[in-house]
């Protein structure tokens, strides 16, 4: 594996150091210069759950819904968990197809995503207890199935009031989820971007290296991998057919 350059998009405090580790907002700028995180410690925007995280040293601060900042076909993998589904759909396409520009031919993608069909599916089931387990617990106590199955459609805010200056401010600058997504829309979008040999994997079992780090949330999690075509690109290819 030495040598191969890789991309872990929306890294979070879980990035891996031999990893280009790339993510955006306010967490990712506290983490990137200490003297703003001391601040908003201080003032409390800060909750004191996110003071033990240690971010990775090589972070790149960087919007993924804009223009990746890498050159085309640099990348051997590209690795993004838990991300796209915080994005417009149309956010999460652009994305993919920056995603396609940036790798090597034969290059792999890795996706992970809440899994909407397993979510539909114990929310059906009336599984009370599934979602329990995956929720904050702060938040968990006392509400219904209806309110633990739409929080992982919809904000904090959407369902209480802010009650805090500092707390509002906080949540102007985090994003709640905004579209999910199961196997077969998430297969399509790679499709239509270009991917081909798209396959849903296990945790922590793929092509991609350093799963056995990278990979989290187990329960909740769909998990997708593609590969960019070491030949002519489908969709130009096709364009030349019709």
């Amino acid at each position: 594996m030495k040598g191969l350059v890789k991309v872990n998009l929306g890294c979070g405090p879980k990035g891996k150091d031999d990893w280009v580790n790339v993510d955006y907002g306010i967490l990712a700028l506290l983490a990137k210069y200490p003297f703003l995180k001391k601040i908003a410690m201080r003032i409390g925007i800060l909750p004191k759950r996110y003071t033990k995280w240690e971010w990775p040293k090589n972070l790149v601060i960087h919007d993924c819904r804009k223009k990746l900042p890498f050159k085309d076909n640099q990348m051997d993998y590209v690795y993004t968990s838990h991300l796209i589904e915080h994005f417009s759909k149309y956010e999460a396409i652009n994305m993919l197809n920056e995603c396609f520009r940036i790798l090597k031919p034969g290059g792999y993608i890795r996706v992970i995503v809440p899994d909407l069909e397993l979510l539909a599916r114990k929310y059906v089931e009336c599984d009370h207890n599934f979602f329990l387990a995956n929720t904050d617990k702060r938040h968990a106590k006392d509400i219904v199935l209806a309110d633990l199955f739409n929080m992982w459609f919809y904000t904090e805010k959407n369902r209480e009031p802010i009650s805090s200056f500092y707390g509002s401010l906080y949540h102007k600058f985090t994003r709640g989820h905004k579209w999910l997504y199961d196997f077969e829309s998430l297969s399509l979008m790679l499709k239509d971007c270009g991917f081909i040999d798209i396959k849903r994997r296990k945790y922590r079992e793929g092509n991609v290296p350093d799963l056995e780090f990278l990979d989290h949330f187990q329960e909740t999690s769909l998990y997708v991998e593609a590969m960019k075509p070491t030949h002519t690109n489908p969709k130009l290819l096709e364009s030349f057919l019709r």
